[in-house]
């Protein structure tokens, strides 16, 4: 017996929607401050796509998983989606207070995967969180509240990169100091405003029939967290190793193998343990591998319009990530006089970092100026000369490349002025997301959501192209204003088309797939944008944004082959709120 859910007031449906702020701030420092710590710490246009690899692959390995997974789950003292989406925030928080001690690129990327893996642990649970507690008719109100609360988190997260630099000067290692601010705020933000939901906020318990239904799915499987773990063994295990035999012999097409790879394995154990059933091994292999298989069997009996949809996000995801690694490179480039430094001059630049605390001591001690020094070569050679006498570092640097370092200098300080920039332009995408949100849905709903998310995403497309080519830097706001309303189409507009299709029952694992849909085209683009950018784009940031123009403006003309079925009121229009 279907048991009616309680009205919630205003407030109530405000508390229970604040978690999303701290989740879309983390997402929205990957968006516009990630990227940028990479350039900072010395890595070329061609490399920032595959450092990314962390976002589409801890997506398409976690979210399915816990969406299926939280489904499945209840516990009378902590809840259903609680444990999952406040793991996640502590794994979120950890992550973003480590973040600014990067001191290389291999720290900053190991620590991006591990706030990937938080924020996608946090996400699917809390979207299911939403759907529970919600009556029909209050939906609509937390739908807006959910939108509010993400473009709010997004935009203070790029607005930091702008007010921050303002405010905080100077730099610690590689990294200027502002980093520091805006992490350790998301850190903030995103333990406080989960613990906030999860205080104010009760899960309403499942029926008696579905707590038995609940224990019969888990009879004889392990805890969930063993699940979880098993699954990421399981799946992982067999690519990473062949990817590391690969790249010992053939570093060529060691990355490009790893999707074939992973998906000939996903298929093999799939295929074992439905045709060996009566094995033992197969058996304790599948109680184990139970949210995996559940995750399989839905994508075999996907709807046809899901599987249109996913020939669009693969053209749609593959140029936002295009934009979103590129887009301060290309702001750099147009309106601050940047330029790309070669792979000598990042070493100097790696060499001067460990130095340079020294010189300033140096300077200190001798009642010197300090940016005077950097100014006279022949004090700043002494200095230099002073310091590298009396130290085993082996890469030494001569005159010339010493008399360089102004340059670099100059050079980083005109990026740091762009990153704070790009902040403020994608902040102002953000806000014209939430101003237009939710005048799309009344659009989708009166006429048609195929049709108006093909026209945003002709928009969006339009916006990139002409992006490319702004060199006042005042003018990168009318250009993203398009991308803002394609980027609010994006966060719900293809859930309408697919929600009449998708199974109530199966809504965590669906809302999964989904991600899964997202963060696949992502996937590919980390393993394949690297070489289109060296040698084909010849590592022009601007040229990659008008490139995933392009590629929006042919996902608009796919959309336009989708043949979705017609809304009806009672429809839960559920935003995809930003993340991998």
């Amino acid at each position: 017996m279907l048991v009616p859910k309680p009205r919630l007031n205003f407030w109530q449906i405000i508390n229970m929607n604040v978690g999303f702020f701290g989740i879309q701030y983390s997402f929205g420092l990957q968006q516009s401050a990630v990227n940028p710590i990479y350039d900072f710490l010395g890595a070329s246009p061609d490399e920032i796509p595959w450092l990314n690899l962390a976002g589409p692959l801890t997506g398409l390995l976690v979210q399915p998983i816990i969406g299926a997974l939280s489904d499945k789950t209840w516990h009378p003292k902590f809840g259903r989606r609680k444990p999952y989406f406040f793991i996640g925030a502590i794994m979120c928080s950890l992550a973003l207070f480590l973040f600014p001690f990067s001191s290389s690129l291999w720290m900053a990327a190991g620590l991006l995967w591990i706030l990937d893996a938080g924020n996608n642990t946090a996400m699917e649970p809390y979207r299911a969180f939403v759907a529970d507690k919600l009556p029909t008719e209050q939906q609509g109100t937390g739908f807006l509240s959910q939108s509010f609360f993400t473009g709010f988190g997004q935009t203070l997260a790029n607005l930091s990169l702008f007010i921050f630099p303002l405010i905080i000067i100077g730099k610690t290692g590689a990294l200027p100091n502002w980093v520091f601010a805006s992490f350790f705020l998301g850190a903030i933000c995103s333990i406080g405003s989960i613990w906030w939901s999860m205080k104010t906020t009760p899960e309403i318990p499942p029926s008696a029939e579905e707590i038995i239904d609940i224990r019969k799915y888990n009879e004889g499987k392990p805890n969930p967290l063993i699940q979880i773990l098993s699954v990421l063994i399981a799946v992982t295990s067999v690519p990473i190793l062949c990817w590391f035999f690969l790249n010992n012999t053939y570093p060529s097409i060691a990355i490009i193998a790893l999707l074939p790879i992973s998906f000939l394995w996903i298929f093999l154990l799939y295929s074992a343990i439905k045709k060996y059933p009566q094995l033992k091994f197969f058996q304790i292999l599948g109680n184990i591998l139970s949210p995996f298989i559940e995750v399989i069997e839905s994508i075999g009996s996907m709807p046809k319009v899901m599987w249109m949809l996913a020939f669009v996000y693969l053209f749609q995801w593959y140029a936002l990530f295009c934009y979103w690694q590129n887009s301060s490179k290309a702001i750099a480039a147009n309106s601050f006089g940047w330029q790309v430094l070669t792979a000598e001059q990042n070493k100097i630049k790696a060499t001067f970092t460990k130095f340079s605390s020294t010189i300033k001591a140096t300077a200190i001690a001798a009642s010197l100026n300090y940016d005077s020094i950097k100014k006279a070569d022949t004090t700043y050679l002494m200095l230099y000369n002073n310091w590298a006498n009396k130290t085993t570092i082996t890469n030494q640097l001569n005159n010339k490349q010493i008399q360089s370092l102004p340059f670099i200098e100059a050079n980083d300080k005109k990026y740091e002025e762009a990153v704070s920039w790009t902040g403020l332009v994608n902040g102002w995408y953000n806000i014209v997301t939430f101003l237009i949100a939710f005048g799309l849905v009344w659009l989708a709903k009166k006429y048609s959501p195929k049709m108006v998310h093909m026209l945003c995403l002709l928009l969006a497309g339009v916006g990139f192209i002409a992006f490319s080519f702004v060199e006042n830097k005042f003018l990168y706001f009318p250009a993203i204003t398009g991308f803002g309303v394609g980027w609010a189409s994006m966060m719900g507009i293809p859930y309408m088309m697919v929600v009449k299709d998708i199974p109530k029952e199966k809504y965590g694992v669906y809302m999964g797939i989904i991600n899964m849909m997202i963060v696949i085209p992502m996937f590919i683009q980390t393993i394949t944008f690297g070489y289109v950018m060296k040698n084909v784009l010849g590592n022009n940031s601007n040229k990659a944004i008008l490139f995933a123009g392009v590629l929006l403006l042919i996902a608009a003309f796919i959309t336009s082959f989708i043949k979705a079925k017609k809304l009806t009121n009672e429809i839960m229009i559920t935003p995809i709120t930003g993340g991998h």
